[in-house]
């Protein structure tokens, strides 16, 4: 009866031991997978970036066909075809040199 009681004492805890081992692997884990993890959110700004060069474009001719062919500006495009943080963001894009 003692044995019993001693070993189920033995295997109602983690040891320091086996808590290092964890602790390793899941750092292992991190320095594996955090480098992936910020060239994705690159890509994906960039992807971003390009998705709404093109939304403008876009927006640019419906409105030429809409009105004769004439090419708009800001305040024809705003706010019925673009929103004003929209036509902000493609304007950034363009002057970074995207």
């Amino acid at each position: 009866m003692t044995e019993v009681k001693k070993l189920s004492k033995w295997n109602q805890a983690f040891t320091l031991i086996e808590m290092l081992i964890v602790m390793f692997v899941i750092g292992v884990l991190i320095l594996l997978f955090a480098p992936n993890l910020s060239n994705h959110s690159n890509d994906i700004a960039s992807r971003g970036d390009e998705a709404i060069v093109e939304v403008v474009k876009t927006q640019m001719e419906l409105y030429k066909l809409n009105n004769d062919g004439v090419t708009p500006n800001e305040q024809q495009l705003v706010p019925d075809y673009l929103t004003q943080k929209q036509w902000d963001k493609y304007q950034e894009v363009i002057n970074a040199g995207g």
